[in-house]
């Protein structure tokens, strides 16, 4: 269903579907639900964005070979560390991790196809893995044997 900015404002209607929205004892989960996918709809072509997952587009971060990344010491990341703990007061030491997605404004360049290291890496990880394949199969036929001669006995 499309619905123009204006006629959205004017209707009033996406309070409404705004309100279903929210967590409520009175709402029932399959309102719920239709109401987040419409609020997910609308809001596309509001803030000009595609449904569409190739349109999106993100901008790729340039790694830059003249600046060198600063070697950190590992006791110099501890005594931030333990700075920042100084002030905090901690009431319970068991934290559950909670389930937090990635979202990301910059991707890093992919190295991948690049007649560079990424493509030799690559190379490198696909012969290990056939010799890996050749050697467990060596392996399982041995077995295979051992139990054949183990059967006959």
């Amino acid at each position: 269903m499309f619905i123009d900015t204006n006629a959205l404002k004017e209707s009033g209607l996406g309070r409404i579907v705004l309100f279903y929205t929210k967590k409520n004892k009175r709402v029932s989960p399959a309102i719920k639900n239709q109401a987040d996918n419409l609020v997910a709809a609308w809001s596309r072509p509001i803030l000009k964005r595609s449904a569409s997952y190739r349109d999106r587009t993100l901008a790729i971060a340039d790694i830059d070979p003249t600046s060198a990344r600063k070697a950190v010491k590992l006791s110099q990341i501890l005594a931030k560390g333990r700075a920042e703990e100084v002030g905090r007061v901690r009431r319970n030491a068991v934290r559950i991790p909670g389930r937090e997605m990635a979202a990301f404004n910059v991707v890093p360049r992919s190295n991948v196809g690049i007649s560079g290291l990424g493509s030799q890496q690559a190379h490198l990880d696909v012969e290990r893995r056939r010799a890996a394949e050749a050697r467990l199969r060596r392996v399982q036929r041995k077995v295979d044997l051992n139990k054949k001669h183990a059967s006959r006995m």
